[in-house]
């Protein structure tokens, strides 16, 4: 394994348990291909037809997201921090900082495989 581990959701320690492994694998479809809820939706509403009675998945797309939500991964995890009150209404800036964003995209190991690593030392004289 690579010193940045994979996004797995199926395998991450920190997730919350799945009803069931046909239910992480079809939330994990959803995240890997980035399919919209749309798609999400009619996908699991064919899979409930030709799935068998003992299968559990999500009663909608929503639902897995918001079991998804309660993920812990600290990497990709937004911070909020207020930055103006404009008409007594506080607005937000959601932001991730700069090292979890690269150990992010780090941790796709199609991107990770095309990374170089070397370090060269250059001194400008004057």
């Amino acid at each position: 394994m690579s010193f940045f581990e994979s996004l797995d959701i199926r395998s991450s320690t920190d997730r919350p348990d799945f009803p069931s492994e046909e239910y992480g694998d079809f939330m994990a479809l959803l995240t890997k291909w980035n399919l919209s809820e749309a798609c999400g939706s009619d996908i699991l509403k064919f899979s409930r037809k030709i799935c068998r009675d003992d299968v559990i998945l999500p009663t909608s797309v929503k639902q897995g997201h918001q079991l998804m939500d309660q993920m812990n991964v600290p990497h990709i995890s937004f911070r909020k921090a207020p930055i103006m009150t404009y008409m007594e209404e506080t607005h937000y800036l959601h932001y991730r900082p700069i090292f979890d964003a690269i150990k992010e995209l780090l941790s796709n190991q199609k991107i990770f495989d095309n990374c170089t690593f070397e370090f060269t030392p250059l001194y400008h004289e004057g």
